[in-house]
């Protein structure tokens, strides 16, 4: 068996959104390849009046041409604690606030050939600090 000695050669990381979010609503995505698993991970700081939605989608791009929702529940996980109910949908009301929202997403939920993006509507883009997707590519080789 292989033993891989840093993170970066079992996890793929991608940045999707860094403070360059403009308006009310975007979206921002990755190719997985040959993927275990996807975790998506949003900064997010609350000083708007309005509430913050972060949805997953998947599509044609990286900019989720085509968008369709994504197709079962993930769990939902907020400063490190797990939701009570698993979800695609993820809404931070309008309290002030710095909250870490991660989305983990097994493989079998993003259709071959699609990419799967976070977006976010309702709210400032400022609220977004940086969005990042981590891309479990480690596959063991079985050999020593």
């Amino acid at each position: 068996m292989n033993i891989l000695s840093v993170v970066s050669e079992k996890i793929k990381g991608s940045l999707l959104f860094n403070g360059q979010v403009t308006g009310t609503s975007d979206a921002k995505g990755i190719k997985p390849a040959g993927s275990n698993g996807v975790v998506i991970l949003a900064l997010v700081t609350m000083a708007n009046a309005a509430n913050l939605v972060l949805n997953l989608v998947t599509g044609d791009d990286a900019d989720a041409t085509n968008p369709v929702d994504l197709a079962g529940n993930v769990p939902i996980f907020v400063d490190n604690v797990r939701q009570s109910s698993d979800g695609i949908t993820h809404t931070i009301e309008d309290d002030t606030g710095t909250f870490l929202v991660a989305f983990a997403v097994p493989s079998i939920l993003i259709p071959e050939g699609k990419y799967l993006c976070l977006d976010f509507d309702d709210s400032n883009d400022a609220n977004i600090l940086s969005a990042v997707a981590l891309d479990d590519v480690y596959h063991e080789t079985g050999e020593a």
